[in-house]
């Protein structure tokens, strides 16, 4: 149990809870956390517990009435003990949390540079909500399924969209994905949702297996491309589908797990469906992911 009273540690820097109860459930979450770690500056958290054991945001049903009152309190609660006590003053460069419904609960009143989640939801007004309470530059979630796109992943690009904070975009798309359904079509989809956002440096990161039109849309491994010559025809179609009609898309990542990372970056937009890609060295890939805050955290 952890407890908003005590002596803080305020060495602490980078901290990982795999999960916490609360001695007093009248603070909320994210009260002991504050009070006991106030120089934070990474946090990657993940099951949250009441005092008496139980975890009323796993798996909760947003459509009953009674689970939707539940996490509304514990946000509120967090919300007041902050606005009594105060919160992480420079905010969080780093947080993971499991769920989109983890960190509304939390009612987080201070900035995260980036967050990382791997579930979201399919609530609009929860995901907005919780975007809202710590404004994100950067966000990281994977695509598990089909599924997730349709419900999910949706919701949280309609979400950035209005809430707008979010510049960086970082997804790993499943190899399930990859393998039973179309790479293209779900580039095309992702593409048209990225429009209305923000966004203009997205990182995709890929597995190793093969499917079918793999390296005409994401181009070739980083080990293998070193060796061929590069052309415009070469480029993958990735960066047409994602960037098609966005005149806010910058700069493109492909991830390939085991292999490293390959880029590119709008030089100059002819019109507004027709953009000039020019690939950056690997130096230059990682001197940016670094400064951008890119880098892939151990999942």
């Amino acid at each position: 149990m952890l407890p908003d009273s005590g002596e803080p540690v305020l060495n602490v820097r980078k901290l990982a809870v795999l999960s916490f109860s609360l001695e007093n459930n009248n603070t909320g979450w994210a009260a002991p956390l504050i009070h006991l770690f106030p120089n934070a500056e990474y946090l990657d958290l993940w099951t949250l517990y009441t005092r008496e054991g139980e975890s009323p945001t796993q798996n909760v049903d947003l459509r009953d009435s009674t689970s939707r009152l539940i996490v509304d309190s514990w946000r509120l609660k967090g919300k007041i003990w902050q606005a009594k006590h105060g919160t992480w003053s420079s905010g969080l460069r780093y947080l993971r949390v499991y769920s989109i419904v983890d960190l509304y609960c939390l009612g987080l009143s201070c900035g995260v540079s980036r967050l990382d989640m791997y579930g979201a939801s399919p609530s609009l007004d929860i995901t907005m909500a919780a975007l809202s309470d710590c404004r994100p530059r950067c966000v990281w979630f994977p695509i598990a399924s089909i599924s997730d796109f349709d419900d999910e992943v949706t919701t949280l690009m309609t979400a950035l969209a209005r809430t707008r904070s979010v510049t960086h975009l970082m997804s790993d798309f499943a190899e399930s994905v990859m393998t039973y359904s179309s790479p293209r079509d779900l580039l095309v989809r992702l593409g048209s949702l990225l429009r209305e956002t923000a966004v203009s440096h997205i990182v995709i990161h890929i597995g190793e297996k093969e499917f079918p039109g793999r390296n005409n849309l994401f181009g070739q491994p980083p080990w293998h491309a070193a060796f061929i010559l590069r052309s415009d025809e070469e480029r993958p179609e990735a960066l047409e589908l994602l960037g098609y009609n966005n005149t806010k898309i910058h700069r493109v990542f492909v991830h390939h797990e085991l292999s490293g990372v390959r880029a590119w970056e709008v030089r100059r937009l002819r019109t507004s469906s027709n953009m000039d890609w020019e690939e950056l060295d690997s130096a230059r890939v990682r001197e940016i992911m670094i400064a951008e805050g890119l880098t892939r955290h151990d999942q």
